[in-house]
């Protein structure tokens, strides 16, 4: 069965992330062992007009953009951006604008922390491949009138690689149902419910809903509610970095 955190789940534990001028939000837990493969997913609430500096973590990582703007390194974001590193893949820093800035974190294993950059380059694992890609805000304009049309639609923000790694943004009107891809080709997959609702074994989900299915799980199945539903897709990839010793050294997030 996949994992699902709703965004009730997450404001719960809403809590001051020490150190970081940023709360968080986990929707779905890091208790786990460290080097677990399992997703796990939060949301930080940046404060307006601060900066957390360039860093990278030990895993494979998507970013989505949901509240508020700001800057990711050069590249200035607003809801809905995704963005994509790979463990050991460095990037930001990340700078809230003056509404603030929030955004889902979504991984596929546990191991908490981050490596600043350039304090901690040491840590850098330089035998693995960096990967990233960033992907533009989209038009929520047009997501209103894809409803009222009665067409669904994809957005393909990251064409499908050899070894998985994708994202897309789907649009569906009232009542219309959305097939997942197998996450077999994958290294498990999230969705992320962005506007509206979707149905999912007979339980209705809201903004900001995080689903998290495993390689071996059969395709998600989602149906779109009274309003329509907005779904943000993401793959992780099958290759990737080394689950690290959990003594490994790093600074909490």
């Amino acid at each position: 069965m996949p994992l699902i955190g709703t965004r009730e789940d997450a404001l719960a534990n809403r809590r001051l992330a020490p150190g970081y001028p940023t709360f968080r939000s986990d929707f779905l837990s890091e208790e786990a062992p460290s080097g677990t493969r399992r997703g796990n997913g939060k949301l930080v609430e940046q404060d307006p007009l601060t900066t957390l500096g360039a860093h990278f973590h030990y895993v494979n990582q998507f970013q989505v953009v949901v509240s508020g703007s700001g800057k990711i390194g050069r590249y200035e974001v607003r809801p809905i951006t995704v963005q994509y590193a790979g463990a050991y893949t460095a990037y930001g820093p990340l700078r809230a604008g003056p509404e603030g800035l929030g955004y889902l974190v979504l991984r596929d294993a546990i191991i908490p922390g981050l490596a600043l950059m350039p304090s901690e380059i040491a840590k850098l694992d330089r035998s693995t491949t960096r990967r990233y890609f960033m992907a533009g805000a989209t038009d929520q304009a047009r997501a209103a009138a894809l409803v009222e049309t009665g067409q669904g639609t994809e957005h393909v923000f990251h064409a499908q690689e050899d070894d998985g790694l994708a994202a897309s943004i789907y649009r569906l009107p009232p009542g219309q149902t959305y097939l997942g891809r197998r996450p077999a080709s994958g290294g498990g997959q999230f969705h992320v419910v962005t506007s509206g609702t979707a149905i999912c074994n007979s339980q209705e989900y809201w903004p900001l809903c995080c689903i998290f299915s495993n390689a071996n799980e059969e395709p998600l199945r989602l149906v779109a509610g009274s309003t329509g539903v907005e779904i943000v897709f993401m793959q992780f990839p099958t290759s990737g970095a080394p689950i690290v010793d959990e003594q490994q050294p790093c600074i909490r997030r």
